[in-house]
């Protein structure tokens, strides 16, 4: 397989004998997919796609130097259905996403878990203002020098009728995912 071209948001094989390329609805991710007899051809596969994702592209007298995030599932050990394998891949190109200086990730079932853990968390905040859960937290605000009151910080704190106090780290975890702005404004996930 030769590696992908990308030119204004279009990819595209170049040629490939067992692969091939699309789009996903979103601009900016494609899904590829391989066939592959050993290991190290899935390997040579990636590195191919790393490479033609990081390439400089010229437009006019600008130089673009892109990067990507790429997240790899194997059927069958990661997933028995298209959909299983994009939505698997998917989560550790999140992984990638979140971890600086790798640019591609394997799935594992732990990142399952953790997904799973974070749509819970998520889901439980959407219906906690609801169920009375929030609270504010006046923290004072002293000036270094003098130790003067100089204001006071509001806290945002939620207490789960399950898990007790659910700590701010957590709670953004959740939620910095979420594809509701309006309600990650409103739970200052944003």
């Amino acid at each position: 397989m030769a590696p992908l071209e990308i030119r204004h948001r279009s990819v595209r094989p170049i040629s490939a004998k067992h692969a091939q390329a699309s789009r996903f609805l979103q601009q900016s991710q494609f899904a590829g997919f391989t066939t592959f007899e050993d290991e190290q051809q899935l390997t040579d596969f990636v590195s191919r796609l790393e490479a033609a994702l990081s390439q400089p592209i010229d437009l006019d007298a600008v130089t673009i130097f892109p990067g990507a995030s790429l997240g790899v599932a194997i059927f069958p050990t990661d997933g028995t259905t298209r959909e299983q394998i994009v939505n698997n891949a998917d989560l550790a190109m999140y992984r990638a996403k979140d971890t600086v200086g790798r640019q591609t990730c394997y799935y594992e079932q732990s990142m399952d878990d953790i997904a799973r853990a974070r749509r819970m968390i998520a889901n439980d905040l959407r219906e906690a203002i609801g169920r009375g859960e929030l609270s504010l937290a006046y923290q004072v605000q002293k000036d270094v020098a003098t130790e003067e009151v100089s204001g006071y910080e509001a806290l945002l704190r939620w207490h789960h009728p399950r898990d007790g106090w659910i700590s701010p780290a957590r709670r953004l975890t959740g939620c910095e995912r979420s594809d509701n702005q309006d309600e990650n404004r409103l739970l200052g996930c944003r």
